[in-house]
């Protein structure tokens, strides 16, 4: 509750009116006052006017740090606390003076040459650029990379003894210098595992990306510590190194390691209103035979489709970052475009170029039957080409990052030889926090397709572009945003476009809610025609955070509604983000 105080002297002291004058950018005055205890206090002042002026010159001493640190050395705050009949107002006026910039950066070593085998990134990568700001927060992560350069060059225990930043206030310039202590040169150990049940320690070994006897290098061990919890395999991994030398200044690795359950077990449902209520779930063993080998077994059930799929995976196929994976696959759809039934057999192969990329490539094999005017019989030699890139920070509920995919999959008709097409689509979605407290993410996502070859009635129906539904444009029907026929139903088409905005607001721990914006469609030709007209749609969300993820609950409408084809709004209800 707000209150106010009476000295022993009567002097009043009332709730504080806390103002910053003077820096001319509301997020700048924001930040001071965030160090402020005069405003977080604001509704409990101190009991005399003196002990108030005392709390506001601390602050105004906090406050000339905070501005230091984003590069204004020059800065002059000044407090000043007024009595007034409902308030006391207290004032700071800024003067934050010249943004002072870098003019020099410098390396040293305690005394020695830097050793060859460290590579020092250069000061722009450093994120220290001549004539950039300089900002504490800046130079205390060129401190961090600094030291990991060092850790990354045989140098485990390389610390920084002393760093300096000389301010030229006649040049408004400053002279940043770092001095390593990097310790003894160290090489790699034994690698010791230990916690192994039912996984062979040799695929634990094919993981470590060094050799007894390689130079210390600790980006390799974070190699390690990603290839070990990437793949699922175990509850609890633990690397030390780099701290006891043995024999000849080498370090031994020690892995403890602790299994998760082979076996997992899981199920969904989901309902939307184009296309019903329906259900997944799926069976996986995670270690079939001692070597990470994965089977995972999928059944879905809906109103409109049924469909059952085999997949098996084998890690470190014949070298360490790569996957052999097998897959087999049925399913019959019912919907206003077609109906089609097809089982696909499909080989290939997945290879992680960086911890972020990935390549897949393959051979597939697709007999189906397809019925939309007619019926139709195609066996489809398809050659698929996929490349992923996926920076974001999380699978379901992503805050920050990008995720990029190309797809290439070029088909031949074994049953109608003179039938090829090459289809090719690409997506690319991106994720920023614009506010950590209430957290507050902005997501944007942008596809694009197109199928080069026959004309658009030659290609299967089930293989041509269509848009609209909860994982397209919400708002609209499943498939219903591009070409249809004269009774209304979608035919499909030779390319897409699409789009979609989210601004995700996480109001509680379990809580959240979301506005957002979708747009494209599917075009005849396999250019899209920027005459044709976009669809969009809009609406709102609900989101509820489990420890496994989260349920997504979507209402949308329709803003260029048609006549006889769009239903006034849509429902979806699923688990994870839309994108």
């Amino acid at each position: 509750m707000a209150g106010w105080a009476i000295s022993a002297s009567g002097e009043t002291v009332r709730p504080c009116k806390v103002k910053i004058e003077g820096t001319g950018s509301r997020a700048l005055s924001r930040e001071l006052l965030s160090v402020s205890e005069t405003w977080s206090l604001r509704n409990r002042p101190p009991p005399t006017l003196r002990l108030l002026r005392r709390r506001a010159e601390r602050d105004a001493q906090t406050m000339l740090l905070a501005l230091r640190a984003k590069g204004y050395y020059a800065a002059e705050v000044k407090p000043a606390c007024v009595p007034h009949k409902r308030k006391t107002r207290v004032t700071f006026r800024v003067r934050a003076g010249p943004l002072f910039l870098i003019r020099s950066v410098a390396i040293g070593c305690a005394g020695r040459p830097i050793p060859e085998s460290v590579r020092l990134p250069t000061p722009a990568r450093l994120g220290l650029t001549t004539n950039a700001p300089a900002r504490a927060e800046t130079i205390l992560a060129a401190e961090q990379l600094v030291r990991h350069h060092f850790q990354a060059g045989g140098f485990p225990k390389a610390r920084l003894s002393d760093h300096a930043v000389v301010v030229d206030h006649a040049a408004r310039r400053v002279d940043i210098s770092f001095q390593v202590e990097p310790g003894p040169l160290v090489l790699f150990g034994p690698t010791r595992i230990q916690g192994l049940v039912r996984l062979h320690e040799s695929h634990v070994r094919r993981l470590v990306p060094w050799r007894e006897g390689d130079l210390y290098n600790v980006e390799q061990v974070e190699l390690l510590r990603n290839r070990l919890t990437r793949g699922g395999l175990f509850s609890s991994v633990q690397i030390e190194s780099g701290k006891a030398l043995e024999a000849d200044d080498r370090s031994a690795v020690s892995l403890t390691l602790k299994e998760r359950r082979r076996r997992l077990v899981e199920a969904g449902v989901g309902y939307a209103t184009d296309r019903g209520a329906g259900t997944r779930i799926s069976w996986m063993h995670r270690n079939l035979f001692g070597g990470a080998e994965r089977l995972h077994l999928q059944a879905e059930v809906s109103e409109s489709i049924v469909s059952a799929e085999v997949t098996f995976r084998r890690p470190q196929f014949l070298r360490a970052d790569q996957e052999l994976v097998l897959d087999v696959k049925a399913e019959r759809e019912t919907a206003e475009a077609y109906t089609s039934q097809w089982i696909r057999a499909a080989a290939g192969l997945e290879r992680t170029l960086s911890e972020s990329l990935q390549v897949q490539a393959g051979l597939a094999f697709r007999l189906s039957e397809v019925k939309q005017e007619e019926k139709e019989e195609f066996f489809l030699l398809s050659v698929p080409v996929r490349l992923l890139r996926d920076t974001s920070n999380d699978l379901l509920d992503p805050t920050r990052g990008t995720r990029w995919t190309l797809l290439g999959s070029p088909s031949y008709d074994l049953l109608n030889h003179d039938m090829a097409f090459l289809r090719v689509q690409a997506t690319a979605a991106g994720y920023w926090r614009i506010a950590k407290r209430p957290l507050l993410v902005l997501a944007g996502r942008l596809a694009a397709g197109s199928l080069l070859g026959p004309s658009r009635n030659d290609v299967p129906a089930d293989e041509r572009f269509y848009a609209g539904g909860g994982g397209s444009i919400r708002g609209y029907a499943y498939q219903e945003v591009g070409p249809l026929d004269d009774e209304n139903d979608p035919v499909g088409g030779r390319s897409l476009l699409e789009s979609s905005l989210e601004l995700r607001w996480r109001a509680m721990e379990r809580m959240g809610f979301v506005l957002f914006a979708d747009g494209g469609t599917a075009f005849e030709e396999t250019v899209p025609d920027f005459d044709e007209r976009f669809r969009w749609g809009a609406g709102a969300g609900w989101r509820y955070y489990l420890s496994f993820g989260l349920v997504r609950f979507d209402v949308a409408v329709p803003l260029d509604k048609r006549p006889d084809v769009d239903e006034p709004y849509q429902v979806y209800l699923s688990i994870g983000q839309a994108f």
